[in-house]
């Protein structure tokens, strides 16, 4: 019984600072250790992990990459409306973002698989087109495609 009431304890204590969707959206966040946190600006729900954010050239699109332990997608944004357009879900990602200079495409690293996957924006969703290979059969692991640069159908990786 004494080993109870300690279990117990911190059980309650872990759940009453711990984050739940409704406190999430409001002004301020209290963290475990008691600080608060009061964001700049407005906020969306993203997915889990979201490791990198990037615009489209004329700023009408962004894209989040989400690398989290459970569902792995990329989400694009329409920045005007500051709304979510769609959510597409991928086996494996990484940081890797690059919207085409016409906005027309969208390039995502394939996470360990070396590949780049080429999605098409089509009436403000991701639709997949093509995967490009990195190194011969895939069966090479050189490195991950982190970043890709694209600058007239040509691809460098860092």
């Amino acid at each position: 019984m004494k080993a109870i009431l300690p279990i117990l304890l911190l059980t309650v204590s872990i759940s009453a600072f711990s984050q739940n969707p409704r406190n999430i959206m409001q002004e301020e966040v209290q963290l475990p250790n008691g600080w608060k946190l009061t964001p700049a600006g407005r906020s969306l729900p993203l997915g889990d992990l979201p490791l990198n954010l990037i615009f489209s050239p004329s700023g009408k699109y962004a894209a989040v990459t989400n690398n989290g332990q459970s569902v792995q997608s990329i989400q694009l944004i329409d920045t005007k409306t500051e709304k979510i357009l769609h959510t597409e879900i991928i086996a494996k990602s990484w940081y890797g973002l690059a919207f085409s200079s016409d906005e027309k495409f969208l390039y995502a690293s394939g996470g360990n698989d070396n590949r780049i996957i080429k999605y098409a924006i089509q009436s403000n969703k991701l639709v997949l087109k093509d995967s490009i290979l990195l190194g011969k059969n895939g069966l090479q692991k050189f490195h991950l495609p982190e970043y890709v640069l694209i600058q007239k159908r040509t691809f460098s990786m860092l």
